[in-house]
C-alpha cells in the first residue's frame, strides 16, 4: 500500500507526458519535426549552452561549419556569407567552409575574393577537427531558410567593419555588373537570369547623375547581344573579362551600383553602403536598396520576348 502511494504521483506524471506527446504528434507534427531537425543539425543535446549551465566545467562555444557549394564564385561565396551570418545570429562561431574530396572548381577564385576583402581570418576553408567537440556541419537549408533576412543590420555593420580592401583602387562614380558568359537569351535552363542591354541603358538614364558621369560596366566578352549598344557613349567604359578581385572591389565600393540577377551581384551589393540598384530576382533585396520599378520590368520582359523571337528561341520550343 505504501509503495503504491509513493508510485502514484510518478505514474500520473508519466501518463500526463504520454498524453501530451500524443496530442503534439496528432495535432502539431510540424513542430515535432522542426525540433527534431534542429537537434539533429546542431546536436544541441551535446553542446554546452553557456557557463551558467555547468559552473564546474569550462564553457565550450558552439562552432559550425558549412559544406562547400559546387557552383561559381558568386554562389560559392554567398553560401559562406549566409552561414557566417547564421552563426552570428545564434552567437555561434563560424569555423569555415568544409571541402570533402577534391577542392571545388571555383575555390581559387573564392579565395582571391576573400583575400582582397581582407577576410582571411573570418571566412576560412576548414573542416571540424576531432578535438572540436561542439563543432557541427550545418545543412544548407538551415541557414538559407531566411534568405537575405539572415543578413541583419547588426551583421551587416559587423561584416562591413571587418572588410579591409587590399587595394588602393578609388571608388567609381557608377559601376554596373551585367551577367553574361554562362547565360544567354535562348538558354532554356538559365535564360531567366538574362537581362537585355536595354534594361541597363534605361537604368543608366535614370540613375546617372549627369551625361558626363563615367559609367564602368563589368562583364564577360561572350554575350547574346552586341556590346556596341554601350560603346556609342564615350563616357561608358566596358571592362570585359577583368580580374575577378578587381571587379569585386570596383562594384562593392562604387558610389552607384547597378546589380544583375546573380549571387555575385548580391554579395557586392551587401558590401556596398552607397546607392544600390536592385532588379528583382529570386533573392530578396536589402532594406536600403532601390528596387527597379514594375514599369521598367514590364518593358524588360517585352524586350526579352522580342529578343527571343529575333533569335529564333520561340520557334525552337
Amino acid at each position: 500500500m505504501e509503495l503504491r502511494r509513493r508510485l502514484l504521483p510518478l505514474l500520473m506524471t508519466i501518463s500526463f507526458f504520454c498524453v501530451f506527446y500524443y496530442v503534439l504528434q496528432a495535432h502539431f507534427p510540424a513542430l515535432l519535426e522542426s525540433v527534431a531537425v534542429l537537434r539533429t543539425t546542431l546536436n544541441v543535446e551535446n553542446v554546452t549552452a553557456g557557463p551558467e549551465s555547468n559552473p564546474d566545467k569550462d564553457f565550450t562555444p558552439v562552432k559550425i561549419y558549412s559544406n562547400a557549394r559546387p557552383d561559381r564564385s558568386g554562389a560559392f561565396l554567398q553560401d559562406m556569407l549566409f552561414a557566417h551570418a547564421y552563426a552570428f545570429s545564434k552567437n555561434y562561431t563560424y569555423g569555415g567552409c568544409c571541402e570533402s574530396g577534391e577542392p571545388a572548381t571555383y575555390r581559387n577564385d573564392v579565395q582571391k575574393l576573400i583575400d582582397v576583402l581582407g577576410l582571411q581570418n573570418v571566412l576560412r576553408f576548414a573542416c571540424p577537427g576531432p578535438s572540436d567537440e561542439s563543432a557541427q556541419i550545418v545543412d544548407r537549408l538551415v541557414y538559407y531558410n531566411q534568405d537575405t533576412g539572415v543578413w541583419t543590420h547588426q551583421w551587416l555593420s559587423h561584416m562591413q567593419n571587418l572588410v579591409h580592401y587590399n587595394t588602393s583602387m578609388p571608388p567609381l562614380p557608377m559601376a554596373i555588373h551585367i551577367r553574361r558568359g554562362d547565360v544567354d537569351v535562348c538558354d532554356t535552363d538559365n535564360g531567366f537570369r538574362y537581362l537585355p542591354n536595354s534594361h541597363y541603358l534605361r537604368l543608366i538614364d535614370m540613375y546617372r547623375p549627369s551625361p558626363n558621369t563615367p559609367v564602368h560596366i563589368f562583364s564577360e566578352t561572350t554575350s547574346s547581344e552586341s556590346w556596341d549598344d554601350f560603346r556609342r557613349d564615350e563616357n561608358i567604359f566596358l571592362e570585359l573579362d577583368a580580374p575577378i578581385e578587381k571587379v569585386y572591389v570596383a562594384l562593392a565600393t562604387a558610389e552607384i551600383l547597378v546589380m544583375s540577377k546573380s549571387s555575385f551581384s548580391l554579395n557586392v551589393g551587401m558590401l556596398n553602403n552607397h546607392q544600390v540598384i536592385y532588379t528583382p530576382f529570386w533573392h530578396k533585396p536589402l532594406q536600403h536598396w532601390n528596387i527597379v520599378s514594375p514599369e521598367i520590368m514590364s518593358e524588360t520582359n517585352f524586350e526579352m520576348l522580342r529578343l527571343k523571337e529575333k533569335m529564333g528561341c520561340l520557334n525552337n520550343r
